[in-house]
């Protein structure tokens, strides 16, 4: 199977180059200096860290990549809000209990929503100053199902049939869902979804994220277990497809609120890792639950 799935990594990187040539018109120089050529290594830097996570580590260290990538999440996100440190450190211990929970009592995750935002508020309580305080605190339980509690279920993936190979085909739906949105908008987009949320979203970009999850479901077809209906086949693409603008737009409508461009700077040609993990944020969860239960 791993050799399999690094043939058609192959291929996805080689269509990728492809299409990079054609946008760069071949001057290499100026593509690798530019922004295609630096999101395009990048790309190959967090495809190989997602294949050898999901393929070669173990369930603990699996945790501690979700975990990392959370981390440097919420500190991203609390340095753009400007989120005190009482709200950071309860957010990060309870980032803490949310794994335990996935680990010891799966069967309770969805019920860490309602328990964070009453614990939230007890905290609170004893907080003796109240300025900006509903802002802080919706600030901190929009973070927390924002990012811990929907990137968690990477954790719970453990438990399905198939784990591994759901994984491959939800990360690269998503990544060529990205892609192929940005390269279809770009081409053709004219029509902008919302001009207050993001300029750079347009209706015909939704069609290059349908078209870039159906490549990828169709390049690892072979993981699919057998049998799996066409029609559940179709929600799946749909899920991912959909998903992924979803959450970007999602991500875009907070950027916006907080008057910002990007989340960060530490992944060349995408900004920072909120920017290139917004789209998992609807699509983890909701193929979780869709694998789980139907």
């Amino acid at each position: 199977m791993i050799g399999q799935v690094m043939r058609s990594t192959a291929i996805i990187f080689t269509l990728g180059f492809a299409i990079i040539s054609i946008f760069g018109k071949f001057n290499y120089v100026a593509i690798f200096k530019g922004e295609l050529g630096k999101r395009y290594l990048s790309w190959i830097f967090l495809v190989a860290f997602y294949l050898l996570t999901v393929f070669f580590a173990s369930n603990l260290c699996i945790r501690l990549a979700v975990g990392t990538v959370i981390l440097f999440s919420l500190l991203e996100y609390s340095r753009a809000c400007r989120l005190k440190s009482f709200y950071l450190v309860f957010l990060i211990l309870f980032t803490l209990f949310s794994f335990a929970i996935a680990d010891f009592s799966p069967q309770l995750y969805p019920v860490l929503i309602p328990l964070f935002s009453l614990l939230l508020a007890v905290a609170t309580i004893f907080q003796e100053r109240v300025e900006e305080l509903y802002q802080q605190v919706s600030y901190t339980s929009r973070v927390y199902l924002y990012i811990v509690w929907t990137l968690g279920h990477f954790c719970l993936f453990q438990y399905l049939d198939n784990a591994r190979g759901w994984l491959v085909i939800i990360g690269f739906g998503v990544a060529l869902s990205d892609v192929f949105a940005f390269v279809v908008g770009k081409t053709f987009g004219s029509h902008v979804i919302s001009k207050k949320v993001n300029t750079a979203k347009a209706y015909e970009g939704i069609a290059g994220n349908l078209l870039g999850a159906a490549l990828a479901i169709f390049l690892f077809r072979y993981l699919i277990p057998a049998p799996f209906p066409i029609y559940k086949l179709a929600l799946l693409w749909l899920i991912i497809g959909l998903g992924s603008v979803t959450g970007d737009l999602i991500s875009s409508l907070h950027k916006r609120h907080l008057g910002i461009k990007d989340w960060g700077d530490c992944i060349p040609g995408h900004g920072g890792v909120m920017d290139r993990i917004n789209s998992f944020i609807v699509v983890v969860p909701t193929c979780f639950y869709f694998l789980k239960y139907f």
